[in-house]
């Protein structure tokens, strides 16, 4: 490994084309720099220990150099060694922090690129259906990309065949995911869609996903000015991952829908509140949908107790009015019969039948709101007027 590392490091000098085949060699060696024997018990050291950290630290810079001097003449080929790097040093922080990756039998660690060179030759081993496994398959460079944000680049490298096996069905859904919030990120949720309902099952399994997408979509949502972009919007969402927070979106934005359909005589009031309670199936304690069947529910009662009132039938609107559980029901019907009173008080042709309706008039109107602030002159009034007792 050492001498291979060192042969093409040489080779990269001369041929900077060569340099695609030093990084899997160096990056391996970088990270197996601990099992290495020449670092050990150096005589010019005075018995002191080499500072691993600091060599593969510096090993690293050089690597990062040679390949930083590659842009001004190719930045095809820079990217595509930046690529190659990129993924051998996430493996390594991951190996790192969990100790796993592919070893031989004389225990040195082999990174993602060096396997992909030496594979045939190498051990089989069951990948693990996780980041670090995936790394290994063909779809690693995209997936390292998507780890550190370049989802452009991963979109452009991505293999386009079909998975064979169950960690690269894992590693072509994780770029997928990746490019569905990249367009999240950028307020293009139209564009998301593709991507994240293809992977609409996983989505639901991996809670960290489902939470990511919860928080771009949230700040989409923000961005958002339109009442039908609304609409579509948190129907895709909803439809997407079913999260506590797009429900309440979705349900919103619903119940403000059937409210103007309402309103604009495309469905009555009974069918527009029909719709709304199956609303509350989604969510059942949303605001905005209570307030709207609130609404909708008063001007049902308000519409009854017209058609009766219309037809004269003024003691069983009055009825309704009474057993209605909206206060605002009352005080309408109250407020009628009270200008219905005043109004024949000022035309001054009082009878006896007259007054006897005016009595129950005011009757019906003190029942239906007995302590309402704005009734109390009135009351007042026609108790001095010998109306009311």
């Amino acid at each position: 490994l050492q001498n291979r590392a060192i042969a093409t490091n040489y080779q990269g000098q001369g041929y900077p084309r060569k340099l695609e085949d030093l990084i899997p060699a160096r990056s391996t060696t970088i990270a197996n720099i601990k099992l290495d024997p020449t670092l050990k018990d150096i005589p010019w050291l005075g018995g002191n220990s080499v500072d691993i950290q600091d060599v593969s630290n510096k090993l690293k810079q050089i690597l990062e150099n040679a390949i930083d001097a590659v842009k001004d003449d190719s930045i095809e080929e820079y990217l595509k060694l930046r690529d190659i790097y990129r993924r051998d040093m996430l493996m390594l922080s991951l190996s790192q922090k969990n100790d796993w990756g592919i070893r031989t039998q004389s225990k040195l660690l082999i990174l993602p690129n060096y396997y992909q060179h030496f594979k045939q030759h190498l051990p089989q081993i069951k990948l693990p259906v996780e980041i670090r496994g995936a790394l290994y398959t063909d779809w690693g460079i995209a997936m390292a990309a998507c780890q550190v944000g370049d989802v452009a680049r991963a979109t452009k490298i991505k293999p386009h065949k079909k998975p064979e096996s169950e960690v690269e069905h894992f590693a072509q859904t994780f770029i997928t995911y990746h490019e569905g919030c990249y367009y999240l990120q950028n307020q293009s949720w139209r564009k998301a869609i593709k991507y994240l309902q293809e992977i609409k099952s996983e989505i639901k399994i991996r809670l960290s996903w489902s939470n990511e997408i919860d928080r771009l979509c949230e700040i989409q949502r923000q961005q958002i000015a339109e009442f039908e972009e609304h609409l579509k919007f948190s129907k895709f969402w909803y439809l997407l991952i079913g999260s506590k927070a797009s429900k309440a979106y979705y349900v919103e934005y619903q119940s403000m829908q059937i409210g103007l359909n309402a309103d604009n005589k495309k469905i009555s009031c009974q069918q527009a509140i029909n719709k709304l309670k199956e609303l509350q199936n989604i969510d059942s304690n949303n605001p905005v949908n209570f307030n709207i069947i609130k609404t909708l529910s008063i001007n049902l009662e308000l519409e009854k107790i017209n058609r009766l009132w219309e037809q004269s039938k003024y003691e069983e609107a009055v009825q309704i009015a009474k057993y209605s559980s909206h206060e605002k029901v009352r005080f309408a019907v109250a407020e009628v019969c009270l200008e219905i009173v005043l109004e024949i008080l000022q035309s001054g042709n009082l009878t006896t039948e007259s007054i006897k309706s005016l009595q129950q008039i005011t009757k019906w109107a003190y029942e239906l709101c007995p302590r309402e602030p704005l009734f109390q002159a009135t009351y007042s009034q026609l108790r001095q007027l010998g109306i009311y007792h």
